[in-house]
């Protein structure tokens, strides 16, 4: 006999001696035949808990007994208000049974989407690294330092450069070049050169300065 899966058996026999009361006159009466014939019905909707195992059985019970009130509608010896009252039960049942059969739609539709979660977590390659450097922002060109320095050194000429100082080294005494010989050297020329700097401002100023005495008287 083929069963649809369920987490608690006493919930299955208790669904199977439901349905199967729908199937005693087709079976003549053989119970376990009924039970077989209703637990192959409640296969087909490939339930696989509890909750959707009570959902199938809810859309055939109200499917069979929606049935049954169609059919008895149809006897001869019923008054009219009887007839509607019986197929306005039918169109009752079948609407609850179409409610049931979304609600198992949904979950099973949940149950599907679990079950694929685990794979869309899974994680993904990792990507190359971010070169270290920085990136040069799009349409964005950095100029040549040809381009840059021409005008700066253009306004601002270098001061013309002195020789150095004649070093203990250079003298041929052969002494040592510690680091506090270093120092003292390079301050006596620091030195030197601002002196010769000022100097020649000077000159130049006083080149450029007008004559301010006054002139002869006229005759």
């Amino acid at each position: 006999m083929s069963q649809p899966p369920a987490t608690n058996p006493a919930i299955l026999d208790t669904v199977l001696g439901h349905l199967a009361r729908h199937f005693l006159v087709a079976t003549n009466g053989d119970l376990p035949a009924a039970r077989d014939a209703a637990g192959c019905l409640l296969a087909a909707y490939h339930t696989t808990t509890d909750a959707e195992l009570e959902l199938a059985a809810d859309i055939v019970s109200f499917s069979f007994h929606a049935l049954e009130a169609l059919s008895d509608s149809a006897a001869p010896d019923l008054s009219l208000n009887q007839k509607l009252r019986l197929r306005a039960g039918a169109v009752n049942l079948s609407r609850e049974g179409h409610k049931a059969r979304r609600k198992l739609d949904q979950l099973m539709s949940a149950r599907a989407d679990a079950s694929q979660a685990p794979a869309d977590l899974a994680p993904k390659a990792a990507a190359a690294p971010p070169p270290l450097g920085p990136e040069p922002l799009a349409g964005c060109e950095i100029p040549a330092a040809s381009e840059t320095a021409a005008p700066t050194l253009a306004a601002n000429p270098p001061p013309s450069i002195q020789p150095p100082l004649q070093t203990p080294q250079d003298s041929g005494r052969g002494l040592p070049w510690t680091r506090s010989a270093r120092q003292r050297h390079a301050a006596r020329i620091i030195t030197e050169n601002l002196r010769r700097n000022a100097a020649n401002a000077a000159q130049a100023a006083a080149a450029v300065v007008p004559s301010t005495q006054p002139g002869p008287p006229p005759a």
